[in-house]
């Protein structure tokens, strides 16, 4: 009797290793379905949007190095005044934003985190209500920006930066 205890003993441990290994297999399936699963959402909502995932990352980062040029432009003015180089380059900056900021809005406004006052700004500046980027591109000219400054401008920029950076921190993770 002691023969069959120590003799099951021993099939039970060498049963250990093959359960353990397909568990270990099981689990590797299960991440691959996960990914699986995850690759189709994404080609899914690419299919629904039309951007992939890479064309989205080029779209924040054409929009995101052109909204540091236009807070450049907006700081050098706040420090200067208006001349004539700056309002070029605000009236440049302002309407590649204008034009390519509705491509990423969709996305981008999940992470903005929006003020009554922003909606506000942006009808004072345009007679339209507006999001927190809409806020800061509503305006006609550099002068306008300036005549119509109401301190809370670093915020708003503040809190767009962070917004630009949660949506490419998401869009890197989404790979």
């Amino acid at each position: 009797m002691s023969h069959r205890i120590s003799n099951s003993k021993s099939n039970s441990r060498a049963r250990w290793p093959r359960i353990g290994s397909i568990l270990t297999r099981l689990k590797l399936r299960f991440k691959s379905g996960i990914k699986s699963l995850q690759s189709k959402h994404e080609a899914k909502i690419a299919d629904k949007s039309g951007l992939s995932i890479s064309s989205r990352r080029e779209d924040l980062s054409d929009l995101y190095e052109h909204f540091e040029l236009y807070v450049e432009v907006l700081c050098d003015a706040a420090q200067f005044g208006a001349s004539r180089k700056l309002a070029a380059q605000f009236d440049k900056e302002a309407s590649f934003l204008a034009e390519h900021y509705p491509k990423v809005q969709n996305y981008l406004s999940a992470y903005l985190r929006p003020l009554p006052d922003d909606a506000q700004k942006c009808f004072e500046a345009s007679g339209k209500c507006g999001d927190l980027i809409e806020s800061m591109i509503a305006y006609d000219n550099l002068q306008h920006f300036l005549e119509t400054d109401d301190g809370y401008m670093i915020s708003r920029i503040t809190r767009a930066r962070a917004a630009f950076m949660l949506y490419a921190e998401n869009l890197r993770q989404a790979k």
